[in-house]
């Protein structure tokens, strides 16, 4: 876990229970329902998957690529791709959250 101020923070919950890592936050644990307790954890981790979306919502831009990231602590967030990197299977990215959505940094 890091601190809340870094800028590759990712908030996310613990289970006080299994110890499992979930993100976003929770407040029970879909993997025993414990309860779940509010942490931050490093940005970094491996692309699992990705995708490119063709058919978007009104006001979204086409195509959008949007990618799983599993993080080091365990847990999975998807991510909007900016830019138009090419992308591989476990790859090592960073995770930045901005805007309200999580990015590839």
């Amino acid at each position: 876990m890091i601190a809340p101020s870094s800028p590759q923070s990712i908030e996310a919950s613990r289970c006080s229970s299994c110890a499992k890592f979930i993100a976003p936050t929770r407040t029970r644990c879909p993997y025993c329902a414990g309860p779940m307790q509010p942490v931050h954890v490093d940005g970094r981790g491996k692309i699992i998957s990705w995708t490119t979306v063709h058919v978007t919502p009104e006001g979204i831009p086409s195509p959008r690529t949007v990618a799983l990231v599993g993080l080091e602590c365990g847990a999975s967030v998807l991510c909007i791709v900016d830019d138009a990197r090419t992308l591989e299977m476990d790859m090592h990215v960073e995770v930045v959250f901005a805007d309200g959505l999580h990015r590839l940094g």
